[in-house]
């Protein structure tokens, strides 16, 4: 009886693993979908409107085929779309779809940014908000890259900061000789969508200005997000960190909803009890003459409510932030995004939040976490525009649903989980921090390595871009 009964679990468990991935992977590229589409559309928009009759020809013909794309995929998602209770190859197959979707969309918004970002530069270079906006974005960009503390940096940072401080790149300096396509991709107007104000009207002229001054500010952006990329690949090195590797399992634990006074203490202990076993590991490998690499603990990353940091909790995030663990924003008050944007709450619920965050880690924030996963267009605009990141995510472990437990968690997690995931917790929810060392331990038992974010995309966050997992970061 119990061989039978354990040949039935032994079989139950890769049909559940298959059937949660299934459902997870539709959830993750149908949205990913969505985004890609609405960015397009606003990318496109904004091009027709700023270049008008100049507009390239691909823009109106990529536009239709986007179009022609769109108009297909509710036949596609069907009236079931990724709701459990359905045959896992037929989640499957839905989520093949969108990826290739994905990709077709993705390579559009990039064959746009090729042919119309110089023409876009040099039109919204007379209008002052544009000025203003790359200003913005630049000097939120210094500020995270600053914080990385790294030397390789500093040429690109002085150059920034003379760009802010009133000059310019000069002809011979590598930004300005730079190509703005390096390792931080086509990227997107470094203006962003709202340089032609929120309104969708072209704002006031300045018609003296120079018009290379945006194409400075996008040569200053990349060669920045160049040498803090090389700072970060540098900073994984020295860890024993390759994520790049084909047999790299490492994974991003996220933690959102906190700083709680009673479960974040939990959520950090636990993750710094397997900082230290994995050094005690090490070093008696060492010591029978293994080459083991130091210091691969459990790192993760938090995304705080900004409302949550107070007194009592703001010492958390110092803590966190002191053993390598990074903060980001999930908003003051854990509304939605399209929400905070429709009412106009934006200020307050970002860039507020952010500040708070910023002040008690002491680290700037680069990445957002959107409440529920909810991210449209204009959000992800103004996230770019304060020169982050959105931070979503391809493995839900469900600990903040009704009924969720320790086991439910551990299960959720270790049927989803795959190389490359950002993994979604709540350090507010007291069966997360109760399985957790159980959690950590089983997925080290299984060769996984515990990253942040930017360790696991080896990249520094490009504002704007949208990061699911590391093979699905939407540059848009």
């Amino acid at each position: 009886m119990l061989l039978l009964v354990g040949a039935v679990a032994a079989a139950y468990r890769p049909a559940y693993d298959y059937y949660r991935r299934a459902i997870a992977d539709c959830i993750e590229w149908s949205n990913s979908y969505a985004l890609s589409v609405q960015r397009f559309r606003g990318l496109a928009d904004e091009a027709t409107k700023v270049i008008k009759d100049d507009v390239p020809s691909v823009v109106p013909r990529l536009r239709a085929e986007v179009d022609a794309d769109a108009a297909r995929t509710p036949a596609l998602f069907g009236a079931s779309g990724c709701a459990a209770r359905q045959w896992p190859g037929a989640l499957h197959d839905k989520a093949e779809r969108f990826r290739a979707l994905t990709s077709r969309s993705e390579a559009r918004i990039a064959a746009v940014h090729k042919a119309s970002d110089a023409l876009m530069d040099e039109r919204l270079a007379r209008y002052p908000q544009a000025i203003a906006a790359a200003r913005a974005q630049l000097s939120a960009l210094v500020a995270g890259v600053e914080a990385l503390h790294d030397a390789t940096t500093k040429t690109a940072l002085d150059e920034a900061r003379a760009l802010l401080a009133g000059g310019s790149p000069s002809a011979g300096s590598p930004s300005a000789g730079s190509s703005g396509t390096g390792s931080s991709g086509t990227g997107s107007s470094s203006t962003g969508p709202s340089s032609t104000g929120s309104s969708g009207t072209m704002p006031s002229d300045i018609s003296d200005a120079p018009r290379s001054a945006l194409a400075d500010y996008r040569r200053a952006r990349e060669a920045l997000l160049d040498a803090a990329d090389t700072a970060v690949k540098a900073a994984n090195r020295a860890r024993g960190i390759d994520c790049e590797a084909a047999s790299s399992r490492c994974i991003a634990l996220t933690f959102d909803d906190g700083p709680n006074a009673v479960t974040t203490p939990q959520v950090l202990d636990a993750l710094e009890r397997a900082v230290a076993a994995q050094g005690s590991h090490e070093q008696g490998r060492r010591e029978q003459g293994y080459q083991g690499r130091q210091g691969r603990g459990a790192r993760a990353t938090f995304f705080a409510v900004g409302g949550s940091v107070t007194q009592d909790t703001r010492q958390l995030l110092a803590r966190a932030n002191k053993d390598g663990f990074p903060y980001g924003s999930h908003t003051w008050s854990h509304v939605d995004l399209p929400q905070i944007m429709a009412s106009g709450a934006q200020h307050h619920e970002l860039d507020d939040a952010s500040a708070v965050i910023a002040q008690a880690s002491g680290r700037p924030v680069n990445l957002i976490r959107p409440p529920h996963g909810a991210l449209d267009e204009p959000s992800r605009a103004y996230a770019e525009g304060m020169g982050a990141g959105l931070a979503l995510y391809d493995v839900d472990s469900y600990d903040w649903s009704v009924g969720a437990n320790a086991h439910t968690v551990k299960e959720k997690v270790l049927a989803q989980v795959r190389p490359g995931s950002i993994v979604l917790l709540h350090d507010i929810q007291p069966h997360t921090a109760a399985v957790l060392p159980e959690l950590l331990d089983e997925l080290r038992a299984r060769g996984y390595e515990f990253v942040t974010i930017p360790e696991l995309t080896g990249e520094y966050p490009r504002p704007g871009a949208v990061y699911y997992a590391r093979d699905n970061i939407l540059r848009m």
